[in-house]
């Protein structure tokens, strides 16, 4: 993408984590891949895998690995006491406080970035509205079989390395980054006219607002950026939060410093792309 006039437009195919790959390797280096999904579990799973026989899991990279191999990922849990880090989702059952039963049971459900910004958890993958689990278990099953089966020729921010690091080194075998976004994050940054900002919140599901929000960021782009299909964006949600997500990475690479000022990581955890443009308390 130049940093001065580029076109956002979907990409015509399934989204898997290969398709995406495929695309990424046609376009010019470096290439920039945000994904609206979890690249990071809560850090006390690492913890809780050291006291078992198993190969040691020193980031998040390695847990999905072990977990795709020696774990049940398609056996989710309803009850507290059977959870395990190699059984790690979780389907709530009915009930008041089926959910609370979980953390009161000392199971960290949620990583930093979610309890910060009132977001669902990973591991759920049923039983609440909104859950991301299925998603995540998906995303990270491709990627585990892709970690295992092949030599990667893409980094995965920040287990790879600093932006800063992976922006600029010289090989182009290695010139795909893939990094987490989070929309949420993403809304105030595209919609501002300096950064950094603060958040926004958009009531996404109404096509209205949605038409009303795309208007006004038409409106500030001047040029800068063409959006193709665009009125896909104003019947999906998806389509909406994918378009917003790419002019709100657009607009921090027009500020080096805040984009390659690394925001809060964590080995398990990893890290959430543009939280360097907003002014979190």
């Amino acid at each position: 993408m130049s940093s001065d006039s580029a076109t956002i437009k979907p990409i015509e195919t399934d989204i898997t984590l290969e398709t995406v790959l495929q695309f990424a390797r046609t376009l010019p280096a470096p290439v920039f891949v945000g994904i609206d999904a979890a690249l990071g579990v809560p850090a006390r799973l690492a913890d809780s895998i050291e006291s078992s026989p198993t190969p040691k899991i020193s980031t998040f990279l390695d847990w999905i690995i072990w977990l795709f191999v020696y774990g049940s990922p398609d056996e989710p849990v309803n009850t507290p006491d059977i959870w395990s880090p190699g059984q790690p989702f979780i389907a709530v059952p009915p009930g008041k406080g089926s959910k609370l039963a979980f953390s009161q049971a000392g199971i960290q459900m949620h990583r930093g970035v979610e309890q910060g910004l009132n977001a669902n958890s990973p591991l759920i993958v049923s039983g609440i509205p909104g859950t991301v689990g299925s998603g995540s278990r998906e995303l990270w099953r491709e990627l585990s079989q892709y970690l295992q089966t092949n030599s990667p020729d893409f980094n995965i921010w920040p287990y790879d390395g600093s932006l800063e690091k992976l922006f600029h080194q010289e090989s182009e075998a290695h010139s795909i980054t893939l990094a987490e976004i989070y929309p949420k994050v993403c809304y105030g940054i595209a919609l501002a006219a300096t950064l950094p900002t603060k958040l926004r919140a958009i009531s996404k599901t109404k096509e209205p607002i949605r038409k009303h929000v795309i208007d006004e960021l038409i409106g500030m782009l001047d040029g800068q950026l063409e959006i193709e299909s665009i009125e896909h964006c104003y019947r999906s949600e998806d389509d909406f939060d994918a378009m917003i997500s790419v002019v709100a990475m657009h607009k921090l690479m027009q500020y080096p410093k805040l984009f390659f000022s690394e925001p809060d990581t964590h080995p398990m955890e990893g890290g959430v792309m543009g939280k360097q443009g907003l002014m979190l308390s």
